[in-house]
């Protein structure tokens, strides 16, 4: 094992050795809970980009202009489509969770949110650390990995006494240093800078302030309404009402602002996507 998976498989530990050794196992079965279905939920709707990007972006290292333009438009894609998602389940978390594993798995709700702003953070640092690892940057990217080790290890000790949320804070803490310290490196070795690397997510940030604006609206109908409705209900009216939104948003939000992310994927797998679908976007969006 290398010193850098060594030290990634470290950090990715120390927060569930912390919550082992100084809680109970109950309160380490809820935080589990949180932590797993935060990364379950970022993995699934990445699927496998970092496998599919790290060859691609070993093979224009030499080409810092096409390393930029590959880089900068993996951000724009998967901030577009994570950011929502999150944000959407951490206004909605009482739903996913209780709706999910029941209600006696409510404790979990607080770290479940926690992890989810952690998760907007950390959503691009697998592409960041592509970025270096296909150009050889692996020593330092190693060492940001280290400094992260340590602040998350630093925090959680101190935030144990305030239960599984502090470990969750913890977290979000050192992701802050991470995303800044990977982000910067790979601008670095793309020759960019933190106004196209902020600029890129624009559009994703439009999506996660639309999608905050209707769970909150969505929570208080169904908690001041519908409140008698099972969890289960209420989450899958959450699903129903978000996969509704989030398409009509890809559809009517002027390219203003949603920018050209969604026409770039129909024109680079249009093959999988239905083409009456297809159709009726292009029928109120103009090709870019």
């Amino acid at each position: 094992m290398s010193i850098s998976n060594l030290i990634f498989y470290a950090s990715s530990n120390i927060d569930l050795l912390v919550v082992g050794k100084m809680l109970n196992s109950y309160m380490l079965g809820l935080y589990t809970r949180a932590l797993n279905l935060t990364k379950e939920s970022m993995t699934k709707i990445t699927g496998g980009i970092y496998n599919v990007l790290f060859p691609a972006f070993a093979a224009v290292q030499d080409d810092s202009d096409k390393l930029k333009i590959a880089y900068l438009r993996t951000i724009k894609t998967v901030s577009y489509f994570v950011f929502p998602v999150l944000i959407s389940m951490i206004v909605t978390a009482e739903y996913v969770i209780k709706g999910l594993y029941g209600a006696k798995w409510g404790g979990a709700i607080t770290s479940f949110q926690i992890l989810g702003v952690a998760g907007i953070l950390r959503a691009t640092l697998p592409y960041s650390g592509a970025i270096a690892q296909a150009t050889g940057r692996v020593f330092i990217e190693a060492f940001q990995q280290l400094i992260y080790f340590l602040i998350l290890g630093g925090c959680a000790f101190f935030a144990i006494r305030f239960g599984i949320e502090g470990i969750a804070a913890s977290i979000l803490i050192a992701s802050l240093w991470l995303f800044a310290a990977q982000s910067w490196l790979a601008l670095k070795i793309i020759k960019s800078n933190w106004k196209e690397f902020l600029g890129a997510m624009i559009p994703g940030f439009a999506n996660l302030i639309l999608m905050m604006a209707v769970n909150l609206f969505l929570f208080f109908m169904l908690e001041n309404f519908f409140n008698n409705l099972p969890n289960e209900f209420k989450l899958i009216i959450t699903v129903v009402v978000n996969a509704i939104i989030f398409l009509a948003a890809l559809v009517f939000i002027p390219a203003s602002i949603k920018g050209d992310t969604f026409d770039w994927l129909i024109e680079k797998y249009k093959k999988y996507i239905p083409k009456p679908f297809i159709k009726f976007y292009f029928s109120f969006n103009t090709p870019a």
